[in-house]
């Protein structure tokens, strides 16, 4: 644990430059705001339920007499969460309404309590859960349940009945929720109020391979950007809207280069858009230096997160229409990385083989000039012998 501050019983996960901590199966969360850092084993968790709530912070009791009565503001909280409403009500408060842990449940009686600790039950619903309800528009969306308790099979009434709609909106960047009273009697309604926000991530490759931050590229070197949020397996959708680089981590730095633009690529950017508005993450593909002379840059996008009905589609074109009715924006979100490097031009320069086989070459063409040299030499002295032949002739004599 020399390089990370993550818990013992939790996991260090790496994310390219940085960390993330995260408690192993089987312990919660204490401390929302620092993940990772105190986790502790729940008592009587089900092993379905152990990795549920890393969220829900445990807290002691502060003890109260009867003068300091809790109210349900005080002893419920809600967790907005991705696709999920999660609500802890303090035991305590429980006990002083006389308010069964079993009668209580969330838009449908068999939503009721999923899990316990010695001082909070929980309760959760999925979006498409329970009755849960879902009103998108292009400026947020909205989700709504109803906390209710169920006094039907209990005879007299010794204890207030529980009506308390939820909802939780998701408007711009921040996932925000806040109770509403409603008009019905006899209930217990207090403004309840939980946070939450995505979490969003950007990734670079070089060919197959992840790369850090202060990473060095070359200006041809085709840089393949991932742009998300960190949650696996959502069904929400990842629109890219403008995406650009800056030679500081100031995202609106004066000097800015955009090669995204109303979801297209800018022209003459080397930029291709690989994915966008299918999944829960966009890819594009980029040379940023071919077009950015910095020697550092820092990368910025601008996402929207929608939900996809048979209805409507997330996916954009590059006219910014889309083919089917548009999706429903429930957030936009702002994402960077950097700083990225460009890579030092080293002059041309020959490797060891290249000038070995120049060598060769130029010792075999000297060889050879110098074969054709003393051929032709040859050719045009020609072969002499200057020894002084032998005086032993003979002769004849003809007479007439």
């Amino acid at each position: 644990r020399e390089e990370d501050d993550c818990s013992v019983e939790a996991s260090c996960h790496n994310v390219y430059g940085s960390y993330q901590c995260s408690c192993n199966e089987g312990f919660i969360d204490l401390n929302s705001d620092r993940p990772g850092r105190n986790c502790k084993v729940p008592q009587a968790s089900p092993d379905s339920m152990s990795n549920v709530y890393h969220s829900l912070p445990v807290t002691s009791l502060p003890s109260i007499n009867s003068a300091q009565r809790l109210s349900i503001k005080d002893a419920v909280k809600i967790f907005c969460e991705i696709e999920k409403i999660v609500i802890a009500i303090q035991k305590k408060f429980l006990q002083q309404e006389s308010i069964p842990e079993s009668s209580l449940y969330l838009g449908e009686p068999h939503c009721n309590v999923s899990f316990r600790n010695d001082t909070s039950v929980v309760l959760q619903t999925g979006w498409n859960e329970c009755g849960t309800e879902v009103q998108s528009n292009l400026t947020n969306t909205l989700v709504k349940t109803i906390l209710r308790n169920d006094i039907s099979l209990q005879g007299v009434i010794h204890h207030l009945k529980i009506v308390s709609p939820i909802h939780c909106v998701f408007q711009n960047d921040l996932l925000t929720s806040s109770g509403y009273t409603p008009d019905w009697v006899y209930t217990i309604f207090e403004d309840l109020h939980g946070s939450g926000h995505f979490i969003t991530e950007m990734q670079l490759f070089v060919g197959n391979s992840a790369i850090p931050k202060n990473f060095s590229v070359s200006a041809s070197d085709d840089i393949l950007i991932e742009v998300g949020i960190h949650k696996e397996g959502s069904k929400l959708k990842v629109v890219l809207t403008e995406c650009w680089a800056t030679p500081s981590n100031n995202s609106v730095d004066p000097l800015s280069f955009a090669f995204i633009n109303n979801s297209c690529p800018v022209p003459n950017t080397h930029t291709i858009l690989i994915e966008n508005g299918n999944s829960s993450k966009a890819q594009f593909k980029l040379k940023i230096f071919s077009f950015v002379n910095n020697s550092v840059v820092y990368l910025h996008c601008r996402i929207r997160i929608c939900v996809e009905t048979p209805e409507s589609t997330c996916r954009t074109t590059c006219n910014g229409a889309r083919s089917l009715k548009t999706g429903e924006i429930i957030a936009t979100h702002r994402t960077s990385w950097g700083p990225l490097c460009k890579a030092t031009r080293k002059e041309p320069g020959l490797g060891v083989g290249y000038i070995i086989l120049i060598v060769i070459t130029v010792f075999v063409f000297v060889l050879a000039v110098a074969a054709v040299l003393i051929f032709q030499y040859q050719r045009k002295t020609g072969r002499y012998n200057f020894r002084i032949k032998s005086d032993n002739f003979s002769y004849q004599v003809f007479y007439d």
